[in-house]
């Protein structure tokens, strides 16, 4: 890739006009890395070193990561990865490049990722083959919604799932389980042992956890310590619940 290619700003408008929607890679030349998928129309693939360098006090990873490429006096490199696509076929390989490349920047996981990207073929049997879960034991479901990802180790579904939320378990005295449910499937069971509580501005996000975006008044946070439930887990890990994404994520069953 020439020096001219790299520092350009924009296509030329006969460019533009020709290439319709395309897919793009941005890449760190120092390691030869993919760091950023994207698609776009027009003079989309120069935006974000554009917005790094006239924007210096807008934070996220790929922005910080652009900086440091410039600073170190080297130049982000473009890739278009596939041109002349209709809207639906761009984020069709968009979702598919992000599947396909690690550490990338990118906030958002692509378009449709969560219904039809990338499975492993435990969670595909468990979307199409699983049937519905027949729940009669006292059990707290707990919706991860963001905080699920299809590469979570098992530690880190533990984590995501044991807290922290804003519930009342003192109103639920009998619970026995907890269950993670993720896109309308159950994830994994536990055996509650104990709830402990903190309040919201003491609790610390790590790397098992994403920022709680929780719209609750309760300033009060629970949590529970316990084991994976060996003696019920093989009758409902993989089967489906109908759970809509605006119904509250915290649902009691039995107790």
């Amino acid at each position: 890739m020439s020096e001219k290619s790299l520092v350009r700003t924009a296509f030329p408008q006969a460019v533009a006009e020709s290439i319709g929607y395309y897919v793009y890679r941005l890449v760190d030349p120092r390691t030869r890395q993919t760091f950023y998928v994207g698609k776009g129309v027009g003079s989309r693939v120069f935006q974000h070193v554009a917005e790094a360098t006239s924007l210096p006090d807008r934070a996220s990873l790929k922005l910080d990561l652009i900086r440091d490429i410039e600073s170190s006096g080297a130049k982000v490199e473009y890739v278009i990865h596939r041109h002349g696509l209709t809207e639906d076929e761009a984020f069709l390989v968009e979702s598919s490049l992000i599947d396909a490349y690690a550490e990338l920047t990118n906030a958002q996981l692509g378009h449709a990722a969560h219904k039809s990207g990338m499975m492993t073929v435990d969670d595909l049997i468990g979307r199409y083959d699983a049937g519905p879960a027949v729940i009669d034991v006292p059990a707290v479901l707990l919706n991860l919604k963001r905080q699920y990802d299809r590469v979570l180790s098992a530690e880190q579904l533990y984590e995501r799932t044991r807290g922290y939320w804003a519930l009342q378990p003192e109103r639920h005295k009998d619970v026995k389980y907890a269950m993670a449910v993720a896109y309308g499937i159950i994830r994994e069971v536990y055996a509650i042992d104990s709830w402990s509580s903190s309040a919201v501005e003491d609790i610390a996000v790590n790397e098992h956890r994403k920022p709680d975006d929780t719209d609750s008044k309760t300033k009060v946070r629970w949590m529970f310590s316990g084991t994976v439930a060996l003696d019920v887990r093989e009758r409902f890990v993989g089967k489906s619940v109908t759970w809509t994404s605006a119904q509250n994520p915290i649902r009691w069953m039995n107790c």
